[in-house]
């Protein structure tokens, strides 16, 4: 019942589109991004007896195979090498070719600032050209470990009294208590570098298996000092 429901209802569309394609006769790549439903579905069809190269490019860290199906699946396109040792572990069977693929980030935006062109850029935006920033972000889900940058505030703000606080992402306000931050809420993506490009340090805080961590690379190459969460591929990404 299962392959049925998988191929005639859940993924009816996508199969019925590929069907009327009618390229039996040629060696074709079906590209499965990130959708492990709707490769269970292509993989279901290819043991019906359809030739094609079945790959699935994976964005998160691990996923666990729902069942025998999973060995119609030719490759696997991982972020991490963590990540394709965690979905090894996994699961009992793992038979793809794995290539570890991680994230692209654009070096003609995201790059880092002269000392002097950083310095002033700082007095643009209002800081004092040799104050430190740090910056945060995300959205304020849990998960993303909001919680715990406030926690993180709490902690250093006594101690380094002229560090700034920048929060992109959310507008939830974190304390009354902290005078030196400012909370740009969402901004277009080509405004990120503007402001990763002052930071000093990057909070990243995230509590679940990030694949790659997209922001935590663009904050990097825009030179600044990472503090992030050990867990999913963050480290390796980091390293």
């Amino acid at each position: 019942f299962r392959s049925w429901h998988i191929l005639s209802h859940v993924s009816r569309q996508f199969v019925n589109r590929f069907l009327a394609l009618d390229i039996h006769r040629e060696k074709v790549q079906v590209l499965i991004m990130d959708d492990l439903i709707l490769l269970e579905a292509f993989a279901r069809l290819k043991s019906k007896g359809f030739d094609f190269e079945l790959v699935f490019s994976f964005h998160g860290h691990s996923f666990l195979f729902g069942g025998g199906w999973s060995q119609q699946v030719d490759k696997v396109l991982f972020l991490t090498n963590l990540g394709y040792e965690e979905s090894v572990e996994r699961n009992e069977v793992f038979t793809p070719i794995v290539s570890v693929v991680g994230n692209g980030v654009d070096s003609s935006r995201f790059f880092p600032l002269s000392q002097n062109e950083k310095m002033a850029r700082k007095v643009e935006l209002g800081y004092n050209p040799e104050s430190r920033i740090l910056i945060w972000l995300s959205n304020p889900r849990p998960k993303k470990g909001f919680h715990l940058f406030k926690e993180l505030l709490k902690r250093i703000i006594p101690k380094f009294q002229g560090l700034e606080i920048i929060v992109i992402g959310s507008e939830s306000p974190i304390s009354e208590d902290i005078p030196n931050i400012r909370y740009l809420g969402k901004i277009p993506n080509n405004e990120l570098p503007y402001f990763l490009q002052i930071g000093d340090f990057y909070a990243f805080t995230s509590l679940w298996k990030e694949g790659f961590g997209l922001s935590l690379a663009e904050a990097a190459k825009c030179g600044n000092r990472i503090i992030a969460a050990n867990s999913g591929g963050i480290p390796e990404v980091i390293s």
